[in-house]
């Protein structure tokens, strides 16, 4: 649906092209790159252990334009990448508060392998005022998949809450 105002005695219509992908704008071809984003409804009960790494799965897809990067029942810890290229992805998880430890962290995994960790320290008996973030670019292959583990050193399981996770296609 376009819009449309006068000015100065001409008539001038825009539209939004993120509302219909894959349509033409002026000649144009406009297509959203492969982007994949998921959340969980759940919270995710982490044993004890560091170097004990959970998998997180996300159950709920918030975006999606490629049916082939995430499924709800298989593999629901991946994010599949459909084409070649540099890819953007992030992912935010909080987790319950416990004075026991002072180490919690997450970290983002390409085909089973670590790529990047974020490790936080709490002292004991303080709550993280902030939710950790990682965000980073990878050369992904056509096939390749991206999870994220977590692992803590608290005296028993924390409860993990899932906010995000995400890739986008970002150049070949």
């Amino acid at each position: 649906m376009s819009q449309s105002f006068f000015s100065g005695g001409g008539r001038f219509a825009f539209g939004n092209p993120l509302r219909l992908p894959n349509q033409s704008l002026g000649g144009l071809t406009v297509k959203i790159p492969p982007t994949c984003f998921l959340t969980s409804s759940t919270t995710i009960s982490v044993p004890t252990g560091i170097g004990s790494f959970t998998l997180m799965t996300w159950d709920t897809i918030t975006f999606q334009n490629d049916q082939t990067m995430h499924s709800t029942t298989v593999n629901p810890s991946r994010i599949t990448i459909p084409i070649t290229g540099k890819y953007l992805v992030e992912t935010r998880i909080s987790w319950a508060y416990d004075v026991s430890g002072t180490t919690r962290r997450f970290r983002v995994l390409a085909n089973g392998t670590p790529k990047e960790a974020e490790g936080n320290q709490w002292p004991s008996g303080t709550v993280p005022k902030i939710t950790p973030e990682l965000v980073g670019w990878f050369a992904l292959n056509r096939g390749d998949y991206v999870e994220v583990d977590a692992d803590h050193d608290a005296t028993g399981s924390v409860l993990y809450q899932l906010l995000s996770f995400g890739v986008t296609w970002l150049t070949p």
